[in-house]
């Protein structure tokens, strides 16, 4: 299957990942003058690319929904079906499946869906970077959280000498997780990837910026895909940023959502505190190291008081 946002062929709306849920949804009501339609970009201005069975089409949500609740869970996100008239206006989100979602980071009472109706997410973290347990592990929460099954994949694994110890560390964090390393360089490891996509799945890419998510999707698709995506230019629409969430069909009948880099996952269920967290702060003065991750540093204080069980493990 190619770039389902530069397909212009009928599709079947299988290969978009048409479920019996979502055909259930769609013959509970008439909808004469309407089609189903799967959002594959987001674009500036509520512009949002559609994927239909006639091929694809440009839009934007209809005035009721723009003057309806502002919360944004209520506006199409990519992976999102909906009911679309024949001109691209978005009428109807149907019910979502998963929703692979955090809090807003500029106002932590609103809901940011980044994907709707994932099958599977991955998780991805930098073998050759600080690769934080905690941080990450609120990517991994969040992962959880969709509904989506989540698989943990550690990418540039040609860029260190032995991953097992930090493949090791992550699978004991997250023991019922599927935790992986691979290459896109060398693509050691990338046929165990592949192994986890299935045809007409969703599959979406989450992980911090730098991580290597985009090189793992120009590998998954066998090109180089732009940055900046082309849109028609005969009216304003045209002149509208390029998506920063995208859906792309791989060679293997995958879809592929691509996502940018986040800083802050933004969980939406609140953690427990970390009763640990003050003890762990004093004793970090002591630590060998300025930046000491406490993970595997020589002279780390705080993996001394927890191996002389002053301080718990967790």
């Amino acid at each position: 299957m190619t770039d389902p946002a530069d397909r212009s062929l009928p599709v079947d709306l299988r290969s978009l990942g048409w479920t019996p849920a979502e055909q259930k949804e769609w013959d509970s009501a008439a909808r004469p003058d309407r089609i189903p339609a799967r959002v594959t970009g987001l674009h500036r201005d509520h512009i949002v690319d559609l994927m239909t069975t006639t091929g694809a089409l440009q839009g934007r949500p209809a005035g009721r929904l723009l003057q309806g609740p502002t919360d944004a869970t209520a506006m199409p996100a990519v992976g999102d079906w909906v009911e679309a008239d024949r001109e691209g206006t978005v009428h109807e989100i149907l019910p979502r499946r998963t929703e692979l979602a955090r809090r807003s980071p500029a106002d932590r009472d609103r809901v940011q869906v980044l994907a709707a109706n994932v099958d599977v997410v991955i998780v991805l973290s930098s073998l050759n970077k600080d690769h934080e347990l905690e941080r990450f592990g609120r990517m991994v929460a969040m992962a959880e959280g969709s509904g989506a099954r989540t698989v943990i994949a550690l990418s540039k694994s040609d860029l260190i000498e032995d991953a097992e110890p930090t493949l090791e560390e992550t699978r004991e964090r997250f023991p019922n997780l599927e935790v992986l390393a691979f290459s896109s360089e060398t693509l050691s490891g990338l046929d165990r990837l592949r192994d986890s996509l299935t045809p007409t799945e969703t599959v979406v890419l989450l992980g911090s910026s730098g991580v290597g998510k985009s090189t793992l999707a120009n590998t998954l698709l066998g090109y180089e895909r732009q940055t900046t995506a082309e849109i028609r230019k005969k009216d304003d629409r045209g002149r509208h940023a390029t998506t920063s969430r995208e859906m792309f069909g791989l060679p293997c009948g995958t879809l592929l959502i691509d996502t940018p880099g986040l800083r802050a996952p933004g969980l939406l269920v609140e953690e427990p505190v970390d009763s640990r967290a003050d003890e762990i702060e004093r004793l970090s003065r002591f630590c060998k190291f300025r930046d000491c991750s406490h993970g595997n540093e020589p002279g780390c204080a705080v993996n001394a008081a927890i191996e002389a069980g002053e301080l718990p493990a967790s």
